[in-house]
């Protein structure tokens, strides 16, 4: 027979030992039911609740929320600013005023409302619209997103197949995974692509670039300082410039230019053979 009890504590103190800090008073409630453990507690502001699958009612005036894993869970009152909402079957939709939204595999959410600043979403088959006004935009595992909106600065995007545009303003970009994507626009500053098989040209402008699993990424452009390249095929040359260097899994590369200060090269034989042809002691493999 499955027991079920709850206890209700009220603390007027919690010391966050990691973090060293000490938290406001909050009430707390927890119970154990068929050996899961569930609860619902504030700390500060936030609001936090997982593993209820009965109905409840949160307060009007949460600011701050976090629901995870609760199947019945479908409804955020108005007011909330801060929202994160995990492994919520029922979930559908976002009242206005949120400006800060995390939906991580919500079979049902597929709408944000306009005023949401950052947007993460992670695993919701439903999602692809992107209203104007975020500035810092995560998709990962979402089929149906395609389009960026203009206005976002900061962009990853991982697993999704249908994506392929970036719009003029990001500055930084990340994408993995996503079989369309082949074209960064002007302005970026730090690009990572990773897995991309059409991605091959970098725009002028890029300080920090990372590129890995690209087969037709050959050419770096002028003013990159951080440069990683792993598992590029048709990678060879390094511009002047770069200060900071790895390179891994890249058979056609052959050389460090002058003017690097700290590298790593591993595994590219032609690096290795020309080590050994002229002597240079400069290209070790790590300084």
């Amino acid at each position: 027979m499955n027991v079920s009890y709850i206890i209700r504590i009220k603390i007027l103190s919690f010391i966050d030992l990691r973090q060293k800090k000490v938290f406001n008073p909050f009430l707390c409630f927890c119970y154990f039911k068929e050996d899961i453990f569930r609860h619902i507690y504030f700390i500060r502001e936030t609001l936090f609740i997982s593993f209820v699958d009965t109905d409840f009612r949160i307060p009007k005036k949460t600011k701050q929320l976090e629901v995870e894993n609760c199947p019945n869970f479908e409804k955020v009152p108005d007011g909330a600013i801060k929202l994160k909402v995990w492994n919520c079957q029922k979930f559908e939709n976002v009242p206005d005023g949120v400006k800060k939204l995390v939906v991580y595999n919500c079979p049902n959410f597929e709408k944000v409302p306009n005023g949401v600043e950052v947007l993460e979403v992670y695993n919701c088959p439903k999602f692809e619209k992107v209203p104007d006004g975020v500035i810092k935009l995560m998709v990962w595992d979402c089929p149906n997103f395609e389009n960026v909106p203009d206005g976002v600065k900061i962009l990853i995007v991982r697993y999704c197949p249908n994506f392929e545009n970036v719009p003029d303003g990001v500055i930084r970009l990340m994408v993995y995974n996503c079989p369309k994507f082949e074209k960064v626009p002007d302005g970026v500053e730090k690009l990572e692509v990773g897995n991309c098989p059409k991605f091959e040209k970098v725009q002028d402008g890029v300080i920090k670039l990372n590129v890995w699993y690209c087969p037709n990424f050959e050419k770096v452009p002028d003013g990159v300082i951080k440069l990683e390249v792993r598992d590029c095929q048709k990678f060879e040359k390094v511009p002047d410039g770069v200060k900071i260097l790895r390179v891994s899994n890249c058979p056609n590369f052959e050389k460090v230019p002058n003017g690097v200060e700290n590298w790593r090269v591993k595994n590219c034989p032609k690096y290795t053979s020309y080590c050994k042809r002229y002597g240079a002691k400069k290209y070790t493999t790590l300084t």
